[in-house]
């Protein structure tokens, strides 16, 4: 249940999704969406469909579904852990003065920003995402509702660290 303000109107919505298997085998996922109002209720979305179709696609769990977006920030993802790891051992070689203080920034030290464009009813609602995080895998997951999600997984211990490089260390 998710309850919200439209209009200095109250709206409630209820979401339930039931998994169904046939006869046959098959099994189905039925969701159903449902909407109450001061002066008004019902429902407003009902879909029946095979569970597989209803995943979230950019996941990890349907990555046999992936677009070249997906695949791409997918690699992307791995670049930068994989930065991260060399960065990490540069700051160990290096020795700087706190230098595990220094690793565990870089290890440990992402932000990320990204977007949601949900599909509420028949509106869609825009809404931005910034935060301080821990290592991350950058994304693009659209779900059959139409609702899409995308995060940006930035190192920026990382970051911080090759801007600083020089000044944190003796020259050689």
């Amino acid at each position: 249940m998710n309850s919200t303000t439209v209009n200095g109107v109250k709206v409630k919505v209820y979401t339930s999704a039931y998994t169904i298997t046939t006869e046959s085998g098959e099994t189905l996922t039925a969701t159903m969406r449902r909407e109450e109002r001061a002066d008004d209720s019902g429902i407003t979305d009902f879909m029946i469909a095979p569970r597989e179709s209803l995943k979230p696609v950019g996941k990890l769990g349907t990555i046999g579904r992936w677009t070249p977006i997906q695949w791409l920030l997918f690699a992307f993802s791995l670049a930068m852990i994989g930065g991260t790891a060399a960065t990490a051992f540069d700051c160990y070689r290096r020795k700087p003065g706190y230098r595990w203080g220094w690793i565990a920034l870089i290890l440990l030290a992402y932000a990320s920003a990204g977007f949601s464009l949900l599909r509420e009813g028949g509106r869609m609602t825009l809404r931005f995402h910034f935060s301080a995080t821990l290592l991350g895998l950058s994304s693009y997951v659209w779900y059959p509702n139409g609702t899409i999600i995308f995060r940006l997984y930035l190192p920026v211990g990382m970051i911080i660290y090759w801007i600083l490089r020089k000044r944190l260390t003796p020259s050689d």
